[in-house]
């Protein structure tokens, strides 16, 4: 396992209305074929409280178990 990291925070207040679209942010990553990456998105009212969240794992590799 590598402990490359990288954290990105990003602050602004926007609505969207149903369907619309907005690009929050554009990231290149190098990826080796065995690298995995894992995004988390979290989504904050203007509280600062968590109201929403994603994670998507990319290039996952399926483990096998033995």
């Amino acid at each position: 396992i590598n402990d490359n990291q990288s954290n990105n925070v990003q602050e602004g207040i926007f609505s969207l209305n149903p369907s619309e679209n907005k690009n929050l942010s554009t990231t290149e990553i190098n990826l080796g074929n065995t690298d995995e990456v894992i995004v988390l998105l979290l989504f904050y009212n203007e509280n600062k409280q968590l109201i929403g969240k994603d994670r998507v794992v990319l290039n996952a590799q399926k483990k096998k178990i033995t």
